[in-house]
């Protein structure tokens, strides 16, 4: 056969090759948020391009940065999660030395504090007036998902302090403030960044003190689409937030309650109790 004719009937066929290859990948390489959510293959996409998800990093008045998802992004996101997951989902305590966990009674969802402003959460103590550990206490992924944002302090930064929040493949998203920086122990766990999916017990980081406190403990959130939907219609919640900036309406509901919070408020009861 001729050069030339060689070169005719190649170049097609290489083309072709070239065109499969990129399909190939795409098809073989998905990465679901469901049960398989850690099954990764070799040349995966990373989750971020082919959802076409956005990050964006804000600054606040004191000097906090936080990294996290758009509000179109974390829509995607969600809407991928309603496709992928099934009905059946495992929890774990968010603190991995659970034995250590208490709760006092002005750390409970919508407890008052000082000044008269409602508590969002649920703070989990880990040491008898909640000094420094002497050893960290690790705090731990409570379901299979993905961190959609990572607050990060400064020693005067306001409320939270350090804080991750981890979307859920329930759905839910969950919050974790007061977290501990890096120079407060030895050997700091590194933050996980926007994007990276998280099996459950993964540890996400220490408890720590930083925002407004001087106690070490955490405190957990659980943030719902439907409370939120709900909540900015309720002329409570509504004054609730005119009261106070800390009470905006993200969807915040009570970790301790069943019908609210789902399967982790009996995790967290069963501990706590």
């Amino acid at each position: 056969m001729k050069i030339s004719s060689i070169r005719k009937y190649s170049t097609p066929l290489f083309a072709f090759m070239m065109s499969y290859i990129p399909l190939k990948i795409g098809i073989t390489n998905r990465i679901h948020l469901g049960n398989d959510i850690f099954e990764k293959q070799i040349n995966e996409l990373p989750l971020d391009l082919r959802l076409g998800l956005k990050k964006e990093f804000v600054t606040n008045f004191r000097g906090g940065v936080i990294e996290k998802y758009d509000s179109l992004s974390l829509v995607k996101l969600k809407n991928k999660l309603k496709q992928d997951t099934t009905k059946i989902f495992q929890y774990c305590f968010p603190i991995k030395e659970k034995e250590m966990a208490y709760t006092e009674p002005f750390g409970h969802f919508l407890a008052k504090r000082p000044p008269n402003r409602d508590h969002m959460g649920l703070d989990i103590f880990v040491t008898p007036y909640s000094k420094k550990p002497q050893n960290p206490i690790t705090i731990v992924a409570p379901i299979d998902g993905i961190i959609i944002s990572n607050k990060f302090a400064r020693q005067t930064d306001n409320i939270i302090g350090n804080s991750t929040s981890l979307l859920g493949i329930d759905g839910r998203t969950y919050t974790f403030d007061h977290m501990a920086r890096g120079t407060d122990y030895s050997d700091s766990i590194p933050r996980h960044k926007v994007g990276e999916q998280v099996k459950m017990g993964e540890p996400l980081g220490y408890v720590g003190s930083t925002g407004e406190t001087t106690l070490w403990h955490l405190h957990f959130g659980v943030l719902t689409d439907s409370a939120k939907a709900k909540q900015i219609k309720d002329p409570v919640w509504l004054k609730r937030a005119q009261k106070s900036p800390y009470s905006a309406l993200k969807g915040q509901v009570n970790p301790l309650s069943r019908k609210d919070a789902g399967e982790i408020a009996n995790v967290l009861n069963k501990v706590l109790k």
